[in-house]
């Protein structure tokens, strides 16, 4: 199923039942039921294949390891409620920094891909701290998650969190989870035939919520004025986001790629309640009027919340007036990877056919070489 049939599917959910009369806990989960149910429909698959060891740890606390594919342990009558604390001394750290960053961006190790002058560099948060330097105060803050730390040296620091874990399991009651779980599931099997069972999603949520303690605890210490992220619909990122609407501190989402027409967390929310939902973001920084036109376009009238801002793509701003830069090595192996021949750049996009068939052809016909040492 293509994104534009996937997304029409979630339209006709949110037309044929009442979305946001679904709740946990006195939150809303249609946000994280469309989270779920996107790739699944997207891969037409069923959610249940069983993931183990490792990924299915990766699951459990929280990180973004949900796809189609959704853990068949979780399909059990029992889930796992855990705690994530940071020791006190820790908590006494943030305090003293209270106060000192008037906005926080959250980031994650897969966010350091580039590396400019022998620093690594997140081409999110660092280009907008490099644009704001001398005017507002910016900090970055991470998860630990054993990979951090071996992102050296960088170009900005960040404040890394290394909370502890306390886990216990406990039984699901029977239909009474989810207010409403029967009327919603059944919506959606009707529309598209698929298996997400209401244990998956309180599992979902369950892991939004111990994150939303933990930065509760870390933002009420820094104290910012507003905090940003990319990429929010994951435990974590809803966990923060539902942090910082306890706390009054606006989010925004950071655009990370390409904002298309249909994208079933950013386009055709049509039932978005005149409040807004506590898992979204209050803003979304476009890099164009296009992209912000595709967030909204479907919003209902009246909507205050999760409104889209142009603010333009800071690392390609960055690049074109000359503020980043490839070192003189980088510059040394393009120039020679690219000597004597003619350069065509492809911009390509999904990752899961990334050198489509028209391209493939396109070399064979037109006699040209790519370059065996890689391909840009």
């Amino acid at each position: 199923m293509d994104h534009k049939t996937a997304v029409e599917k979630l339209e006709a959910i949110e037309r044929e039942v009442d979305v946001n009369g679904f709740q946990y806990q006195g939150v809303c989960v249609w946000p994280v039921v469309r989270r779920l149910l996107y790739p699944c429909f997207l891969r037409g698959k069923k959610a249940g294949k069983a993931l183990t060891g490792s990924r299915r740890n990766i699951f459990l606390k929280g990180f973004d390891a949900i796809t189609a594919c959704l853990p068949k342990a979780l399909r059990a009558q029992t889930i796992q409620r855990a705690s994530l604390r940071l020791p006190e001394s820790h908590l006494k750290r943030l305090r003293d920094q209270a106060g000192q960053h008037e906005v926080l961006f959250f980031c994650q190790s897969k966010e350091y891909q580039d590396v400019l002058d022998g620093q690594h560099y997140n081409r999110f948060s660092d280009p907008f701290i490099d644009f704001f330097s001398g005017k507002i105060s910016i900090g970055k803050v991470e998860l630990s998650d054993g990979i951090s730390k071996q992102i050296t040296p960088r170009k900005h620091d960040a404040i890394v969190l290394e909370p502890a874990w306390v886990t216990r399991t406990v039984k699901l009651k029977k239909n009474v989870e989810i207010q409403g779980w029967n009327e919603l599931s059944q919506s959606f099997r009707n529309i598209c035939p698929c298996s997400l069972e209401e244990t998956v999603v309180v599992q979902y949520l369950e892991a939004v919520n111990r994150y939303k303690r933990l930065f509760f605890e870390v933002f009420s210490a820094l104290r910012p004025k507003v905090v940003f992220l990319t990429c929010y619909y994951h435990p974590i990122g809803m966990g923060l986001i539902q942090a910082c609407h306890a706390l009054g501190v606006p989010t925004v989402d950071y655009q990370h790629g390409k904002q298309g027409k249909f994208h079933g967390m950013y386009t055709h929310w049509t039932a978005m309640p005149r409040q807004g939902y506590e898992l979204l973001p209050d803003w979304f920084w476009a890099w164009g009027e296009e992209s912000k036109d595709n967030i909204e376009r479907h919003q209902p009238a009246g909507i205050a919340r999760h409104r889209a801002v142009v603010g333009g793509n800071l690392w390609l701003s960055g690049w074109v007036q000359g503020k980043i830069h490839m070192d003189a090595g980088q510059e040394r192996e393009l120039e020679e990877m690219l000597a004597g021949r003619k350069a065509i750049l492809v911009s390509l996009q999904p990752l899961d056919n990334p050198i489509p068939e028209f391209c493939l052809e396109a070399v064979s016909y037109t006699h040209l070489t790519l370059p065996t040492k890689r391909i840009v």
